[in-house]
């Protein structure tokens, strides 16, 4: 049996249950992954993301609550230090912090399954730091919220799209 394929029987050939099973079990995959959602849910999701884009610019935590879920989360490392607990603490810092004018924010990845999404957001010049925030959405009550940021703070020096 030493240099048999894959996939082949004892004697070389195709194992045609085998082949039957991958090619069925292959478009079956094609089928389930591809469900096309609505382009008004990604219209929906840069809209909701806005209002965070919008408190990061204007240095008020207030500004970006509507686009987070009441119990939303956030989760990251400031240097060594873990930033993590209830979303109230990125309106706080926010709040400290103060405006980021020279902000620049653009949203990279959108992927929707039914009724929750991720979102990549690349942020340049907050205060001097580039950041990459993922979000988790949830669509609840028929509205896109944030239920989770994590982010990561890149090193000083390091620019947008390296």
């Amino acid at each position: 049996m030493a240099g048999r394929r894959a996939g082949s029987s004892a004697w070389g050939q195709p194992c045609k249950a085998r082949a039957s099973a991958r090619s069925s079990l292959g478009a079956k995959l094609r089928k389930a992954v591809w469900i096309p959602y609505p382009l008004s849910d990604y219209d929906t999701i840069t809209k909701t993301i806005q209002p965070y884009i919008d408190g990061a610019k204007s240095g008020r935590g207030a500004d970006m609550k509507p686009a987070f879920h009441k119990e939303a989360t956030i989760f990251g490392y400031a240097g060594t230090d873990l930033f993590a607990g209830p979303i109230q603490k990125l309106f706080e810092w926010n709040d400290q912090n103060g405006p980021a004018t020279g902000l620049q924010a653009r949203i990279a990845s959108i992927d929707i399954i039914g009724t929750i999404a991720t979102v990549r957001l690349e942020l340049d010049d907050w205060t001097g730091h580039r950041y990459t925030d993922l979000f988790t959405m949830l669509k609840v009550d028929g509205e896109w919220k944030i239920m989770n940021k994590v982010f990561h703070l890149h090193p000083e020096g390091v620019a947008s799209g390296a």
